[in-house]
């Protein structure tokens, strides 16, 4: 089995293709460029995707967006009119990831429909709690909440020193 990694941005709109059999199919290609002796070049490579994981792969890109994207390839082969033998790979979609989405306010750029944007996902929002070392479900102290921790703390004869809780509220964010 052969597994790739790709990263590109979306060739066009991802579309959802209802099956005759009652499944759904998404087929979309990534894109990416690269220079070689002084020209760019532009590779692409074609992902597939069914049933639920294709709706919310369409519902959830746009085209032009930044995706990376694991697949395992699936090569097949038909035969054209004239009679020869094509053969074409593809790679099956077990596992991509959303960047950031193109910018609409360059001249003549493209005027995508706007989407509503798609929840974070249990998987996601662990990897970003990972990455600030706490809790996925522990909310981000803000700063009133620190300073009123600090307020409560501090030795009431100080009054006057309330006024530097604010100074030390970035030690707890």
């Amino acid at each position: 089995m052969i597994v790739i990694t790709a990263q590109g941005r979306l060739s066009q709109q991802p579309e959802l293709k209802l099956l005759p059999g009652g499944g759904s199919v998404c087929e979309f290609r990534l894109l990416s460029s690269r220079f070689s002796k002084g020209k760019e070049l532009t590779e692409a490579v074609t992902f597939v995707c069914f049933d639920e994981e294709a709706e919310r792969f369409c519902e959830s890109t746009e085209k032009g967006q930044l995706i990376s994207a694991t697949g395992t390839q699936e090569t097949n082969s038909y035969t054209d009119a004239s009679g020869q033998t094509r053969t074409f790979v593809k790679y099956r979609l077990t596992w991509f990831e959303k960047g950031p989405r193109p910018r609409r306010d360059r001249p003549g750029g493209d005027e995508a429909p706007a989407r509503p944007p798609v929840p974070c996902t249990t998987a996601s929002r662990n990897q970003q709690a990972q990455a600030l070392n706490r809790s996925p479900y522990q909310p981000r102290n803000t700063t009133a909440q620190v300073a009123t921790a600090l307020r409560s703390t501090k030795d009431v004869s100080h009054q006057d020193d309330d006024d530097n809780a604010f100074d030390d509220v970035t030690k707890f964010i």
